[in-house]
């Protein structure tokens, strides 16, 4: 048994892609958002006892180890690694050495991160003015142990004090370096961390990818936050801060917080808002949304009234619109952010029930300015033009229809007066954009391999369900049915099925998958799925029935060429035996209709 299989039989696929996205049942499969493109109805679907996905949407499908090689982009070796870490999968030894022979760069750079976390964290203890700054501000001990905080002090001691500690764990300040946690000046090895408080940042599975530094003196004239730098292993656009810690609660109540800062983050799940992420100094980027999609419904999040605050909840609606996310506003006490917030003993429960939908809010601000001043004229206008925009995004009419209304209503605006604009704004867009053309393109390249492997093999429903029977039943082919299969059947499909036919003593052990090559597994796993949300067919035996039926002169003429071939050899067994299964399937398929 090979290293894939071996991965195969410890696992269970849906609890590996359960990890990534959120998955419902739906009779025999299980159903839910494609985790590799945005979507609007759930097109992905997972068969747990034939081990696959596939999405009817992008056209991806293979395999557990075809999964988290698309889904973690590494290689279908690295994926295997991967999933024996995660599971606790002991391999052959003869991998384990060909996988430790080399440290993997991926590897050494969460180790270097894990490393330098552990270390702050034992500077944090020894440091009491980082621990009263965060006394002050409300964090309690065990938010302190949960999120791993710590602190990293400044000074060239502290840098040694750094180097000795990582060089035990067989990491140098080149691997330091490279993760962006050290500099190398005139003076010597310096870290732009130094004397700021440490934050952890993990990737969905929790594994340290990166690290936050937050300023906690009064007299530090720095930038507020400092983040890891992008990284081939971090990017700041699609990692958010306490994902790995809140995915779990996100999944169980389809709900998720999103704020700004890591405190506002921790202040939330310490309050009882375990579902809380927080972004890392960029504005919510389409990845983000994407991801968060997958596992919730509903999306709450603090924005100040101020126009920036305007411009980034317009923008958040128009992504989590795009992913069928509904998005809530939280709306703080002036002067307050989460974490002073919840410092004060309020709750942020009352906030929750409170929230009011972003395109409320957006209206409400569209009245008034962030001081509660009526807009001018002028300003109401531009506003306004503003909603129109953002409805126009919407594809359902009757969402458009009352949101319309909402706000005519709030904007003291005559409702056809908003209706006609909308309708103006429809009619100017009706010739293709660029941004359309180069999303039709881009869908279009996405679909190119799959529909052309599609396309350029001609296989009826008949023979989809034949091999989809034999494969998923793991039917093992009596010799007759074989030999006339053989003359008919798809000459793309049947080699697979021979393939498959070739492992009959180990049937329960071979995946479908190990025996297709790379541009046959997409399609392999298409019919197979289609198979499975078709729901249990006839039995292999009235599908063979009905094949020999159809084919029935292809079959004819392919056992006339085998008969002259067995008399031209002289192979008196072989062409008694051609003649024997003949009659035998002829009586069989057409004497029984007679009667």
């Amino acid at each position: 048994m090979n290293i894939f299989s071996i991965i195969k039989t410890h696992i269970h696929i849906l609890d590996v892609i359960q990890e990534y996205t959120t998955l419902k049942r739906a009779g025999n499969y299980w159903k839910g958002q494609c985790p590799f493109h945005h979507e609007r109805t759930a097109s992905f679907t997972v068969s747990p006892h034939k081990e696959i996905f596939y999405c009817f949407g992008c056209h991806s499908g293979g395999d557990v180890v075809a999964f988290i090689t698309k889904v973690e982009r590494c290689s279908p070796l690295e994926a295997v690694k991967h999933l024996a870490d995660r599971y606790a999968i002991q391999l052959p030894q003869e991998t384990v050495k060909q996988f430790t022979a080399s440290k993997h760069e991926k590897e050494l750079y969460t180790h270097v991160h894990e490393m330098v976390a552990t270390w702050c964290i034992e500077q944090f203890k020894k440091s009491q003015a980082v621990q009263e700054y965060l006394k002050k501000r409300g964090i309690t001990q065990s938010s302190i142990a949960n999120f791993s905080i710590g602190y990293f002090p400044g000074g060239q001691q502290s840098i040694k004090r750094l180097l000795a500690f990582c060089k035990q764990a067989n990491i140098l300040a080149q691997d330091l370096i490279h993760a962006h946690i050290l500099r190398e000046g005139q003076a010597g090895f310096y870290s732009p961390y130094e004397e700021r408080i440490t934050f952890p940042i993990h990737d969905s599975l929790g594994r340290a990818c990166g690290l936050g530094g937050r300023i906690f003196m009064p007299e530090d004239s720095r930038a507020k936050y400092y983040n890891s730098q992008d990284h081939p292993y971090f990017s700041k656009g699609s990692i958010l801060y306490g994902f790995h810690q809140a995915k779990k609660y996100i999944q169980e109540t389809g709900t998720v917080y999103l704020v700004e800062g890591y405190l506002d983050c921790i202040a939330f799940a310490q309050a009882g808002m375990p579902q809380t992420v927080a972004t890392l100094g960029t504005a919510c980027t389409v990845e983000h949304i994407k991801n968060l999609s997958r596992y919730a419904q509903k999306l709450y999040t603090v924005y100040d009234g101020d126009s920036a605050g305007q411009k980034a909840a317009l923008r958040l609606t128009q992504l989590c619109w795009d992913v069928d996310l509904e998005p809530y506003v939280i709306q703080l006490p002036l002067g307050d952010d989460p974490c002073s917030y919840v410092a004060k003993g309020a709750a942020v429960k009352n906030l929750v029930d409170n929230a009011v939908t972003i395109f409320e809010y957006f209206i409400q601000k569209t009245v008034e300015n962030s001081s509660g001043i009526e807009l001018s004229l002028q300003e109401r206008m531009s506003r306004i033009k503003s909603i129109i925009e953002l409805i126009a995004q919407i594809q359902d009419p009757i969402k458009q229809d009352l949101l319309l209304q909402k706000a005519a209503q709030a904007c003291q605006v005559p409702y056809d007066n908003l209706k006609k604009n909308l309708i103006e704004r429809a009619r100017r867009h009706v010739a293709i954009s660029p941004e359309i053309t180069h999303k039709n393109v881009q869908k279009n390249e996405a679909n190119t391999s799959f529909e052309k492997v599609n396309t350029q093999i001609e296989i009826s429903d008949l023979e989809k369900k034949i091999f989809s029977g034999i494969i998923s039943r793991k039917y093992l082919l009596k010799p007759e049915e074989h030999a006339f299969l053989k003359l008919a059947f798809s000459s793309y499909l049947f080699p697979i099925i021979e393939r498959f036919q070739a492992y009959k003593d180990q049937l329960n052990e071979v995946s479908i998958t190990d025996l297709c090559a790379d541009h046959e597994k997409e399609f392999i796993v298409s019919l197979l799925m289609e198979d499975e949300v078709q729901g249990q067919g006839p039995a292999l035996e009235e599908l063979f029935s009905q094949f020999y039926k159809k084919r029935w002169k292809m079959i004819v003429n392919g056992v006339k060429i085998k008969i002259a071939q067995a008399q031209k050899l002289n192979k008196n067994q072989e062409l008694e035996t051609i003649i024997a299964q003949f009659q035998n399937l002829k009586q069989k398929l057409f004497m029984k209709d007679q009667v």
